[in-house]
């Protein structure tokens, strides 16, 4: 990717040109069905000079156009996965990772498209699949998380307090505090406890 966020194959001659932005504008806006939406951007191209087959066209707007997008996504999952690697996570907080990262695929699938060489039927065909498969996941996954909880409730590794309750009781333990000492204690409890959530 460039400096831009912009996805840029080396090899691809359409990805390096200095038209490229507008050749992708008369793709995105042209008619999916169109079959000569490409030959529109061979032509656009042929008048700065740049020769280009229609194959040329179509490999770079089905492979590289918008796929900084999901250069983007792959690098946030990195970057996600090296905070979990340094970061000693629970069960349940990777199981809302994983929850968050089936939602993210969900908006993707519901982004599908026709293009080239999918139909519009192929690309509704495609996205009620894997919003079929993922919704499936998703609820799995939902009904994992409220059973893990439960147990860690039942367990005691979970107590759940009512924020604005438990906020009162430290504000009014504070305030009621007779010297330095105790508000430090107060405070230190709050910190260990995650007091910046409160």
């Amino acid at each position: 990717m460039n400096q831009d966020g912009i996805y840029c194959d080396p090899d691809c001659p359409i990805c390096n040109s200095s038209h490229r932005e507008t050749a992708e504008k008369i793709w995105r806006d042209g008619d999916p069905y169109d079959k000569a939406r490409a030959d529109k951007v061979v032509s656009h191209l042929s008048g700065f000079g740049e020769k280009y087959s229609r194959e040329v066209v179509l490999n770079h707007c089905a492979s590289h156009l918008g796929a900084g997008t999901m250069e983007l996504r792959k690098l946030e999952y990195i970057r996600k996965l090296c905070d979990m690697a340094s970061v000693r996570l629970t069960t349940l907080d990777r199981l809302e990772f994983v929850m968050s990262a089936v939602s993210e695929r969900l908006l993707a699938a519901g982004a599908i498209s026709a293009t080239s060489g999918m139909s519009e039927f192929e690309a509704e065909a495609l996205r009620s699949k894997l919003t079929n498969q993922l919704a499936r996941t998703s609820s799995s996954l939902f009904s994992l998380h409220a059973q893990l909880e439960r147990e860690m409730e039942e367990e005691g590794q979970i107590i759940k307090i009512n924020r604005d309750v438990m906020k009162r009781a430290f504000d009014k333990a504070i305030s009621e505090s007779k010297n330095e000492r105790e508000r430090e204690l107060i405070n230190s409890l709050l910190g260990e406890m995650g007091g910046s959530q409160l």
